[in-house]
């Protein structure tokens, strides 16, 4: 499944991942993602992902409780789904806008994806954000 860049999805990627708050943490919005989770059952999502669903929403609290455990279902969950490129920018562009991506580190790590025909995945996008930005090496998160 191929997450595209319309409108639609911008809001859900807005909502998905919601601006640093005021302890200056980004925070998943699992609503958002559960939600989006409900629609790919349409779909006939894989059972590894239906159970990693399930996990989440049986176990809201681990986000705050064990962050660890709850990032692995997350890309249980959704890991493998495609992101457009313009999705994909416009994810970029929001983590840049929010200060968790500095200019530096999406010169680096993030500024040949506008000019690339590869469509990451959720994963990989994760992967790159995790090995490559400060914010994720830091107490801020």
């Amino acid at each position: 499944m191929v997450i595209y860049g319309n409108e639609t999805n911008e809001i859900i990627i807005e909502e998905m991942i919601e601006s640093k708050s005021k302890n200056d943490q980004i925070k998943v919005n699992i609503d958002e993602i559960l939600r989006f989770g409900s629609v790919m059952e349409r779909f006939d999502i894989q059972q590894q992902n239906r159970e990693a669903f399930d996990w989440l929403a049986e176990n809201r609290d681990e986000m705050e409780i064990n962050p660890k455990n709850f990032a692995n279902h997350l890309i249980a969950a959704i890991g493998e789904l495609i992101l457009s490129r313009e999705l994909s920018k416009k994810v970029i562009k929001k983590l840049v806008n929010d200060g968790i991506v500095t200019a530096d580190e999406y010169d680096q790590n993030f500024r040949h994806f506008e000019n690339s025909s590869d469509e990451p995945t959720v994963m990989h996008m994760s992967y790159v954000l995790q090995q490559n930005c400060a914010y994720f090496h830091s107490d801020k998160r």
